[in-house]
């Protein structure tokens, strides 16, 4: 139970660092819901099949002889002629290390077709985004901060400085405070601090939200600008069919590595898109709520 909150250290949002690495894992997560398997075995759970393919873009499926049907990350080689490996290797800890022929004692599973070329899953993907993200709401906390402080003290010595402090400090609990014109005022002028325009922080905030909602596009996540109030049905219903080619590709490498894991080692598996993630699904909503803005035209 947390009972001191006094002893905790503020979290530093304008760090871009910290905040890089929040994003990755958030948009990680984000990634690994959109598809739903059936009839795996318990040896080899769908959460690390997902992992594994969506961060290297590939992961080797093969029957160990103590853990059963399992998932691991490796390594590729060899070639056939078109150029696709034709070697699986892998080396861990507990499954030890072996190298498999695929398509004969393995079955390899990939993110996309692109990723059969050089696999790269969504691990490029989600740390670009991650380090815009990070500079966004990095920009964000410092204009935040900056928006307390219009203007910067400046002072001849230290003796003053304590005095204006002192002064700031009174005002900000409530008290009136007197100022000896010798000690302070003198010595003391203001600057200019935070001169951004007053609608620099709804820019970034809008900008952030653009950001997240071009990477959920990016992975096939349906998202609409609500500052779009009239859109025509026919751009709504392209903008689907384009979310709906990402995610068939990555569906159609699911499932063909699914039936070859079937045919391989006798189970009975399936995969299907998430329904969350299906577009399909909400096209009609999407499309009557359309239409009902038209005939308001």
């Amino acid at each position: 139970m947390i009972k001191e909150y006094d002893n905790f250290k503020l979290y530093d949002v304008k760090s871009v660092k910290r905040g890089y690495n929040y994003f990755i894992k958030m948009l990680y997560e984000k990634c690994l819901g959109m598809f739903t398997y059936k009839n795996l075995p318990e040896s080899l759970p769908a959460t690390e099949i997902e992992k594994r393919v969506m961060w290297d873009g590939f992961a080797g499926v093969f029957n160990h002889s103590k853990y059963g049907l399992t998932v691991c990350d490796g390594g590729l080689s060899g070639i056939n002629q078109y150029y696709n490996p034709t070697t699986f290797i892998y080396s861990q800890p507990m499954l030890g290390s072996k190298e498999l022929k695929i398509n004969d004692n393995c079955v390899i599973i990939y993110n996309s077709q692109s990723d059969m070329i050089e696999p790269y899953g969504f691990k490029t993907l989600i740390k670009r985004y991650a380090r815009m993200l990070a500079d966004v709401e990095s920009s964000i906390d410092i204009m935040i901060i900056n928006s307390r402080a219009t203007k910067l003290n400046s002072v001849a010595d230290a003796l003053t400085a304590k005095s204006v402090n002192n002064a700031m400090q009174a005002i900000e609990s409530g008290e009136s405070y007197t100022v000896n014109q010798n000690s302070i005022i003198d010595k003391w002028s203001t600057k200019d601090w935070n001169t951004a325009h007053p609608d620099t922080l709804e820019k970034l905030i809008d900008a952030r939200q653009c950001i997240l909602n071009s990477f959920l596009e990016e992975i096939g996540v349906k998202s609409i600008n609500e500052k779009r109030e009239r859109m025509i049905t026919n751009e709504v219903t392209a903008d689907n069919q384009l979310l709906m080619v990402n995610t068939d590709d990555l569906l159609y490498m699911r499932k063909d590595a699914i039936n070859k894991i079937n045919d391989m080692f006798g189970i009975n598996a399936s995969v299907e898109l998430n329904e969350h993630y299906d577009v399909s699904k909400n096209v009609s909503i999407i499309e009557s709520g359309v239409n009902a803005n038209d005939n308001d035209l």
